[in-house]
């Protein structure tokens, strides 16, 4: 797809159906849509496409569609595609039967038989969301008139069929964010709101934000440099991103430099490498440091006009007044001799380091965030940008309400954590005399077993219990994508959360739910037998099918029997096979199993160890010609080939870092951290497994999904992190 697709629409409104597929295939990103007067049919364009325009609704939908084929809109089946095609004619083809319907007496009857189709299906086409299922959402989601229908039908327990179909559909991030974004409608004050039957289920970002121009809108994400970027700046970086984008406005990326303690150029390179991985592309970056000269100059002007004073009250007792509500001795020095001690600060001499900057507020207010904060306070170690120009620095809580409003900022958008601070943050504002910038907080994304503090991260970064800030243990968005996280299922699962205030502990098993959905489609499959006491099973009437001889056989198969652009892999047929000791235990002399992907075989002898603790062989009859669907076992293997011919696997498995599903502020870190949370298994794989590359992803059969997180060498091996999935969570 090229940079830029025009997709252009009349009175007909949003084509919401090529939209979504649009969206679905991950490249709405490049869409720009055109209201064109006096347009009767939607139509792409390619910009330095030279091939001309696509004409239709339909059309539309099916080239957005077929632009990325492990989207899976297209079922692979050549029937389930013709029957897509035949729904994208039905609803949004040029007179098309239901689309036509839609505001005529004709709509009941065409609804009704919709309706009844669902009856039996879970989707239009197969099991699974298809282009025809997104064309006919298209439809509905913007009706009015479906609507107000819906909302009756839900209490006569009408058209059950349709309103589950219809939900599951906006169970989908996508559609849900487009459903949220066009499917308004207009009430007697003008005011648009979000109309959407079961749309509350899913998160929303429906929100104006107060004061909103088109064009103008300006949001920041300002991540300090003191570690990588994790889940919860994920969100607030996405949040602001996605207001930015939808009032076509700017975003700032600014490096809230004010600790010289914690921040380190290295942690600048990774978050850059962070929010270019999340697909976001800042308009500009700038640090807080820029604006060192200007906060200085801010402070010394607040000194002289009485309105900031300096203090030496020891830290203890300043916490007590403050609790306390007591003022402090220095609040009403001088300017001229807060002007000298304030000289002593900025040089950093021995008594300028006893003191701090505090603002005047209100010692009285019932938030104490208004008792006179700390505006200011002495740092020796050398900044990462500025060395050691500066012997003294601006708190955040200063800092970031006048950089918002001199670098242009319109609308703040934080987490509810600052809430208590929103009031400081309008004051210092007001003080200054500087421009108001409009505050909006989203809820903290927070999930159980997990930590974001940075200095608790660190903790176990210099306890040297994990690797580095990269660790897949670790909540980063480098650590999550070693885990296998893709970043679509990331953006989908902070897309579904939206913008709401109500704080939640999330459970991890629902966004490894979602990746396990991404990943399955393009993930080839490979087989591994554990080491430990895996188990020779002889199968003693093998024939090789081209030779009719007891040597090994080779076929090719493919890698995915779903996704053939996968290509092929080699399987190994051979009289000697391996299986692991956890099957071998359960088989049952006489009992017939499946040896997967092969066929069916009778178990005829079980060898036991001396002690009776483990199978040490096995002997078999192939019984191909028997039923796999009425067998119990279902029983992976390798063929027992030579060493070179059978690729050695390390299987990583990682748990939770903590033993706390919510931890507590007054938890110790070392006494809640655990220290048994990686596990390494040696097993056996097929040799196919030596033409993964590093940050593939796989499935085990019958294990689950791994991340290849170094690539098969002859002297280690392979080596797999294994992907959570949804039962576990972990």
């Amino acid at each position: 797809m090229g940079k830029s697709t025009v997709l252009t629409h009349g009175a007909q409104g949003v084509p919401l159906g090529a939209l979504g597929s649009a969206a679905i295939a991950g490249v709405l990103g490049n869409v720009e849509v055109v209201a064109e007067a006096g347009q009767e049919v939607c139509s792409v364009v390619q910009a330095g496409g030279g091939g001309g325009n696509l004409r239709g609704h339909a059309t539309a939908a099916r080239f957005f569609a077929r632009l990325v084929p492990s989207a899976g809109l297209f079922p692979a089946d050549a029937f389930a595609q013709a029957s897509v095609e035949q729904w994208v004619d039905y609803t949004v083809g040029e007179g098309g039967a239901f689309g036509v319907a839609l505001n005529g007496a004709a709509f009941d009857d065409h609804i009704k038989f919709v309706d009844g189709f669902l009856a039996t299906r879970t989707y239009l086409v197969g099991h699974s969301l298809t282009l025809a299922d997104v064309c006919l959402w298209g439809v509905l989601a913007p009706s009015v008139r479906y609507d107000k229908m819906s909302r009756s039908w839900a209490g006569k327990n009408l058209m059950p069929h349709l309103r589950r179909w219809f939900g599951l559909c906006m169970s989908e991030p996508h559609l849900a964010a487009l459903h949220n974004q066009y499917c308004v409608k207009r009430t007697r004050l003008g005011e648009e709101r979000n109309f959407a039957a079961g749309a509350k289920s899913q998160g929303s970002f429906d929100i104006e934000l107060p004061g909103a121009e088109m064009g103008k809108v300006c949001t920041r994400f300002p991540p300090e440099p003191s570690g990588y970027l994790h889940l919860g700046h994920v969100k607030a970086a996405l949040t602001n991103n996605y207001f930015a984008r939808m009032y076509k406005g700017t975003l700032i990326l600014r490096f809230d430099d004010t600790n010289p303690s914690k921040e380190k150029d290295d942690f600048v390179q990774n978050i850059m490498e962070d929010v270019a991985t999340l697909g976001i592309k800042p308009d500009k970056v700038t640090y807080t440091s820029d604006s060192f000269p200007q906060l200085l100059a801010m402070a010394e002007k607040l000194i002289s006009e009485g309105k900031a004073y300096v203090d030496d009250t020891p830290i203890d007792q300043m916490r007590e007044e403050r609790m306390a509500r007591i003022e402090s001795a220095r609040r009403n020095t001088p300017p001229e001799e807060a002007l000298k001690m304030w000289k002593e600060m900025v040089k950093g001499s021995e008594k300028g380091n006893s003191y701090c900057l505090r603002i005047k507020m209100d010692m009285k207010d019932n938030n104490a965030t208004l008792r006179d904060p700390v505006i200011y306070r002495c740092n020796a170690d050398k900044h990462h940008r500025t060395k050691d120009k500066y012997k003294l620095y601006p708190t955040y809580d200063f800092a970031c309400p006048l950089v918002d409003a001199w670098e242009g900022v319109t609308h703040a958008l934080r987490t509810t954590e600052y809430n208590d601070r929103e009031a400081q943050y309008d004051w210092v504002q007001k003080l200054c005399g500087v421009r108001k910038v409009h505050l909006w907080t989203f809820s903290r994304l927070a999930f159980e077993y997990t930590i974001l503090s940075k200095r608790q991260l660190q903790w176990f970064v210099d306890s040297k219990m994990v690797e580095d800030w990269s660790d897949p243990r670790f909540p980063t968005v480098q650590g999550i994508m070693r885990r296998g996280l893709t970043l679509k299922a990331l953006q989908d699962f902070i897309l579904s959360q939206g913008a709401s205030k109500n704080n939640n502990l999330m459970e991890w098993s629902k966004l490894w739910s979602m990746n396990s959905k991404v990943i399955d489609p393009t993930s080839g499959r490979h087989v591994c037998i554990v080491q430990d006491g895996m188990v020779r099973m002889t199968l003693t009437n093998y024939k090789n099918e081209y030779t009719g001889t007891d040597e090994v056989c080779m076929k090719s198969a493919p890698r995915h029997k779903k996704n053939p652009d996968l290509g092929i892999k080699i399987m190994w047929f051979n009289k000697e096979i391996l299986v692991e000791q956890v099957d071998a235990a359960v088989m049952v002399e006489g009992e017939e199993i499946t040896l997967c992907d092969w066929g069916n075989a009778i178990i005829r002898k079980k060898v036991m160890s001396e002690d009776g603790s483990k199978i040490e062989s096995i002997e078999a009859e192939l019984h191909l010609e028997g039923d796999v669907k009425k067998t119990k076992l279902k029983c992976t293997w390798l063929s027992d080939l030579s060493p070179a011919d059978i690729v050695t696997a390390n299987l990583v498995e990682y748990g939770y870092l903590i033993t706390k599903a919510k931890p507590e502020e007054e938890d110790k870190i070392e006494e809640i951290a655990n220290r048994e949370s990686k596990k390494i298994v040696l097993a056996k794989g097929d040799a196919n497994l030596r033409a993964c590359q590093k940050g593939d992803i796989i499935q085990l059969e019958r294990k689950g999904f791994y991340y290849v997180e170094r690539p098969w060498l002859q002297s280690s091996g392979i080596w797999l992190t294994k992907i959570p999935d949804q039962k576990s969570g972990k």
